[in-house]
């Protein structure tokens, strides 16, 4: 077991270096459509306080969203960022796929440091009235995300669920597995390449 844990944290090293080699060089870069997207549900003069909330391990969102943020807001206001998989700047909280916040082979300190984006989120999750979800699956086999997620449904406050994806059925037909059909939550639907037009 001890070269199986060597070889994973070797393995995640591994990964945050050539991750930060192809942030550094704009080979991962945001999507075009993202700040479109972040100025219509987002950033909308609703008053609203917002989080994002990332599964990626890539950083890129992080400062093109602030710089996004300071140019709206004129220095007033600041997004936090979240990554419930962990992200490059600490190799040893990444989330391998089909890793969970609680495995045996790591010690309990661990544990509740992989654990703590899930809280975070968890907290902010409590008080939200409104969930966008942009550029992403949902696949099943996503337990972490699956968790957070249903934690979700419980929220007294929220109220509606934007998806944004190309394949944004499936995407809701997963939303409405997940969680959602115990609540009378509205789901709205966009294509990126079409948000003029709800589906």
């Amino acid at each position: 077991m001890k070269i199986s844990i060597e070889n994973a944290e070797t393995l995640k090293n591994i990964i945050c270096e050539e991750i930060k080699i192809a942030q550094s060089s704009g080979i991962l870069k945001p999507r075009n459509e993202m700040r479109k997207i972040l100025k219509k549900f987002a950033f909308n003069n609703s008053g609203n306080s917002v989080c994002l909330i990332s599964t990626n391990w890539d950083t890129v969102i992080n400062q093109d969203v602030e710089d996004f943020v300071q140019q709206i807001y004129g220095g007033k206001k600041t997004l936090k960022c979240l990554h419930i998989h962990g992200s490059v700047e600490f190799a040893e909280h990444l989330y391998l796929p089909s890793e969970t916040t609680q495995e045996n082979y790591r010690s309990d300190i661990e544990n509740k440091k992989m654990g703590f984006n899930h809280f975070r989120t968890m907290q902010f999750l409590e008080k939200a009235n409104q969930i966008l979800i942009y550029g992403l699956s949902l696949d099943p086999l996503d337990a972490e995300l699956s968790q957070v997620l249903g934690g979700a449904a419980l929220i007294n406050n929220l109220q509606e669920i934007i998806i944004v994806n190309p394949d944004y059925q499936r995407i809701k037909n997963r939303v409405k597995v997940l969680e959602y059909p115990r609540r009378n939550i509205k789901i709205r639907c966009f294509s990126p390449e079409d948000l003029e037009n709800e589906r």
